[in-house]
């Protein structure tokens, strides 16, 4: 009965190493708390980080698919580009080749033309 009772030397002794205990565990509660809240506090900034980085990684994306079909029409534009120069080049030789005709058929007329005004006088 007297190790039942709280009045006894040992039970006095063992109430404060109850509470003591007690105090730790309380102790070790709170710091499991806070590194549990400081866990959770880091997992929701890397989840945003990783959000953050895939919105970039899709916005990345998106500019590199623009780009490829830029570079696509722009490479189709050079294509039409250069038949058009190419076929411009030839108009513009054809047409050299014109003047010179007509420059050589207009010598040829003046000579005649000389020579008959020189055989009719």
């Amino acid at each position: 009965r007297r190790a039942l009772s709280l009045d006894g030397p040992t039970s006095l002794g063992k109430s404060l190493e109850d509470r003591d205990r007690l105090d730790s565990v309380n102790d070790s509660l709170s710091k499991a708390s806070s590194m549990l809240a400081e866990a959770k506090r880091q997992t929701l900034e890397s989840e945003q980080i990783g959000i953050d980085v895939m919105s970039d990684l899709r916005q990345q994306r998106e500019t590199i698919i623009r780009s490829r079909e830029n570079v696509g029409l722009v490479g189709q534009n050079y294509s039409f580009a250069g038949q058009l120069l190419d076929s411009m080049t030839r108009r513009a030789q054809q047409n050299k080749r014109m003047v010179y005709c007509i420059g050589c058929l207009m010598l040829i007329m003046l000579v005649i033309a000389v020579y008959f005004l020189q055989q009719g006088g």
